[in-house]
């Protein structure tokens, strides 16, 4: 065994060996667009709010960021102003400078506007209520708006802080870094000091309470009550839902993600979130099923969001049913949401106004 003094002298030249360094990265990337017969097009856009342009991912060493741009054209104090935006996808924070660009026939920008934002969270939008006016472009057209087009363009830098561990030449130990996610990540692939079960389908999970109890309220409730089956048997059985479904929340119970995303395309997942109360994963669930909306699933997807109260895909489905309810109604999904779903047929109702 090491004495004391073995132990200092180890911590010591683990000290002197190995330095923490923060590094300031910037990343820089842009979009560019155009909008053909732009007042045409702009004049049949009934929604507030219009993406414009699709989903850009820019890879920087190993992050990858997400944007879109997207336009207001029906500004709620004057009809007159279009609004620009930068809208995040990133489930990170970020900071960002960027400048947003309309681009005259000439190619010298009529427009440019710059600011610095905070992103939080992937609905994180910001930009412009007055970026252009709709007058100006039409008073101007042959200008701004070479062969009708409307020609856009952002340019962005993102900042961030890297904490880099340097170890120097004359290192006489080796120094393993993890990180608390891996760490956990570990714990539950390997599933040692397990102190319960849980049961699906024939399929056992190991698990340990004090994860379980720490991420979900639900967990803690079974777990600490004292006179709980699922405390005393230390087993608990989830019924009614797949076993690779239950593999996936429980990873992100441990890990805070989930290694392929694609997982979070999930309704059986979504269900989990919102029986555990897990808020985190319910809302990313929500999002990445908001973008699989298909005639195919439209009409499902609204139904269960409508019996959980999942608010964001509600208002999703609701206004892609919406926009193709023609191609939908004739569907047995649809006459049977009709007679049995009254609150799914409200929010239609509600994002038609």
């Amino acid at each position: 065994m090491s004495n004391q003094n073995e132990i200092s002298k180890m911590n010591f030249l683990v000290s002197q060996c190995v330095s923490e360094e923060i590094r300031h990265v910037q990343h820089k990337g842009s979009i560019d667009l155009t909008i053909e017969d732009f007042l045409i097009w702009s004049a049949f856009q009934k929604d507030k709010f219009v993406f414009i342009s699709s989903l850009a991912e820019f890879k920087f060493e190993k992050e990858t960021y997400k944007f879109q741009l997207k336009l207001d054209l029906h500004h709620k104090n004057t009809d007159d102003h279009i609004g620009l935006f930068l809208h995040s996808k990133n489930f990170n924070e970020l900071k960002i400078v960027f400048e947003l660009m309309a681009i005259s026939s000439s190619g010298s920008n009529f427009k440019k506007l710059t600011t610095s934002m905070k992103f939080h969270t992937t609905t994180d939008t910001w930009g412009f209520n007055d970026f252009l006016s709709k007058k100006n472009l039409k008073e101007n057209s042959d200008k701004l708006l070479p062969n009708g087009s409307l020609k856009l363009k952002c340019n962005f830098s993102i900042y961030a802080s890297e904490v880099c561990h340097i170890q120097k030449e004359n290192a006489k130990l080796p120094l393993v870094i993890t990180s608390l996610s891996t760490d956990l990540c570990s714990l539950w692939q390997e599933q040692y000091l397990h102190d319960l079960i849980i049961k699906c389908e024939g399929k056992t999970f190991p698990c340990h309470k004090v994860i379980l109890a720490s991420r979900s309220e639900v967990f803690k409730a079974m777990l600490t009550q004292e006179d709980s089956l699922e405390r005393i048997k230390n087993e608990v059985e989830i019924k009614d839902i797949s076993p690779e479904a239950l593999g996936s929340f429980l990873e992100f119970l441990y890990t805070d993600h989930l290694k392929d995303e694609t997982h979070y395309r999930s309704a059986e997942l979504l269900i989990l979130a919102d029986k555990y109360n897990v808020e985190s994963l319910k809302y990313k669930c929500e999002l990445a099923l908001s973008e699989m909306l298909t005639n195919l699933n439209a009409i499902q997807l609204l139904s269960t969001a409508s019996l959980i109260s999942a608010k964001t895909l509600l208002k999703n489905a609701a206004s892609y049913i919406a926009k193709n309810h023609r191609e939908l109604v004739g569907l047995d999904d649809w006459a049977e949401m009709v007679k049995t779903n009254p609150q799914a047929m409200d929010a239609i109702f509600k994002v038609s106004l």
